[in-house]
C-alpha cells in the first residue's frame, strides 16, 4: 500500500489520550498525597486515610474523566466538522423544514 492511501494519523485522538492519561495520573497522586496527609494529622500508624482516599477516589476520577473527555470529543468533532454547533442540541440541529416556503403569514 503506497503512503498517499494510508490514512491520516489522528494526532488530536493521541492528544487526547495522553493529556487523559496524564490527568488520570495526577489525581491519583493528589489523593494518595491527601491520604498521606490525613494519616500524618490523624496520627495513624495503618494508613487508613490513605486506603479511603484512594479507593473513594478511583470512581470519582472515572467519572470526571470520562465527563472531561466527552467534552473535549465534542470539541474535537466541532472542530472537525467546522461549525459552531455540536449537533447534541436541538439549537443545533440542521432545519428539517422541507415546507418552509408554505408557511402561513
Amino acid at each position: 500500500m503506497s503512503q498517499a492511501n494510508q490514512p491520516r494519523i489522528p494526532s488530536a485522538a493521541y492528544g487526547l489520550t495522553i493529556a487523559m492519561g496524564c490527568f488520570m495520573a495526577v489525581f491519583a497522586l493528589v489523593t494518595i498525597g491527601i491520604g498521606l496527609g490525613l494519616d500524618t494529622v490523624l496520627n495513624t500508624n495503618r494508613r487508613i486515610a490513605t486506603l479511603f482516599c484512594v479507593v473513594a477516589g478511583m470512581p470519582v476520577n472515572l467519572v470526571i474523566a470520562i465527563w472531561l473527555t466527552r467534552k473535549l470529543l465534542a470539541r474535537m468533532v466541532e472542530m472537525a466538522r467546522g461549525k459552531e454547533g455540536t449537533g447534541f442540541s436541538k439549537a443545533d440541529a440542521p432545519n428539517t423544514d422541507t415546507d418552509s416556503g408554505n408557511r402561513g403569514a
